[in-house]
């Protein structure tokens, strides 16, 4: 019978193994022309939609830049590892913010400790308003995290109901006159449009009823 610690251990090569924990660190963005509580909101905002995502166990906001994070530190593996590695973590989302005229442009960066590369790079731009920033930022964040950008909203529905046409002619069916339809029609002297019925075929259907009642009428004359 084979000891138990030897069991355990092939037990463990047999099972599947479990997800590993993955973290991530995000440093302050590389500051061109940003005033740093701005930048430091802007920093806040990458960190928050990043662990939003729920791809990583834990998201760490650093307070200060590590030493020699520039902007040529964002395409350079060696210098991304060596923040990883002194924040203890797996990966790094890092960037940069330039105000540009009335626009901010960013640029992001996915750095996989384990793959020791970049795994996505983005760049995009987003105008000065707060809050066209904040609507803005969590697609941009998402497509540089996990390399999909977010599906385009189906312009043939609104609030989840299919756009159709409510009055089209195929809704509505035009009823045409029957053959068989005797109805005699006269037009009113006030109204030209409104019409009445025509009862003087009364008149002829009663016309022998008529004539026998004069008849009788001249005899008792006499």
């Amino acid at each position: 019978m084979l000891p138990r610690p030897f069991c355990l251990a092939l037990l463990g090569l047999l099972l599947p193994s479990t997800a590993m924990a993955l973290d991530a660190v995000v440093p302050p963005l590389v500051a061109k022309g940003v005033d740093p509580l701005v930048n430091l909101n802007l920093t806040s905002l990458v960190s928050s939609e990043a662990d939003f995502l729920g791809v990583f166990d834990e998201v760490t906001q650093l307070d200060t830049a590590p030493a020699g994070l520039t902007a040529s530190c964002l395409s350079s593996t060696s210098c991304l590892y060596k923040i990883a590695k002194a924040a203890g973590t797996d990966t790094v989302l890092a960037g940069q913010a330039t105000l540009v005229g009335q626009d901010y442009q960013f640029k992001l960066v996915y750095y996989s400790v384990s793959k020791n590369r970049i795994l996505h790079t983005k760049t995009f731009k987003l105008p000065n308003s707060p809050a066209e920033i904040a609507d803005g930022m969590g697609g941009h964040v998402r497509e540089v995290v996990t390399g999909s950008a977010p599906a385009a909203p189906d312009s043939t529905k609104l609030n989840g109901f299919q756009d159709v046409d409510l009055f089209a002619d195929d809704d509505f069916e035009t009823v045409a006159p029957t053959a068989d339809d005797s109805s005699r029609r006269l037009q009113t002297p006030t109204n030209g449009d409104q019409q009445l019925d025509d009862l003087s075929f009364l008149d002829e259907e009663d016309d022998g009823g008529a004539a026998a009642l004069a008849t009788e009428n001249a005899a008792r004359r006499q």
